[in-house]
């Protein structure tokens, strides 16, 4: 899928601002796990990602966290690091109860994120974020998935973030 296309698919799904509450919540939270061995923060992936949801949102404020986990390159921490990402949607949500979300990760990082949204994995396990919270994720966005290998997609693996999911 092009990025474009994702983009544009984005923003039909966010097309329903709403009033926020608090002043420091923005409208979309994009919550990223970065790929093995690379640095804390968004990554190489995740930055541009942000980057290019921010641009294209217009009048749209665009917030972001990067997922604290240790990303070893033996995939071990996706567990953890699943459990970093639901700790803080579910933290940020009840804050900021309009703010809607756009949850990815690369690599190992889209392991942490199939692990948050209830996809078991052969990298761990970790805490799943509530079921009650999937209305306000608007999109699933992952880069180099190893669930792939398993013959698996986000899109086949869940019915409620399937719908949701863009995977390259």
């Amino acid at each position: 899928m092009k990025f474009s296309t994702f983009l544009g698919s984005l923003l039909l799904l966010l097309a329903n601002p709403t009033k926020l509450v608090n002043a420091e919540c923005s409208d979309v939270h994009v919550v990223f796990a970065r790929g093995s061995g690379e640095l804390p923060g968004l990554g190489t992936a995740g930055q541009p990602l942000v980057k290019g949801i921010a641009s294209n949102l217009g009048g749209m404020s665009v917030s972001s966290y990067a997922v604290k986990f240790l990303a070893a390159y033996d995939q071990t921490s996706a567990g953890p690091g699943a459990t970093d990402m639901t700790n803080h949607v579910v933290s940020v949500a009840q804050e900021c109860p309009n703010t809607v979300f756009v949850l990815g990760g690369y690599s190992q990082g889209a392991s942490v994120t199939d692990i948050a949204i209830g996809i078991k994995t052969a990298l761990g396990s970790g805490n799943v974020i509530p079921e009650s919270l999937a209305p306000r994720i608007k999109a699933i966005v992952t880069f180099g998935n190893p669930l792939k290998l398993f013959g698996k997609t986000i899109s086949s693996a869940s019915s409620t973030y399937g719908p949701k999911a863009i995977e390259f």
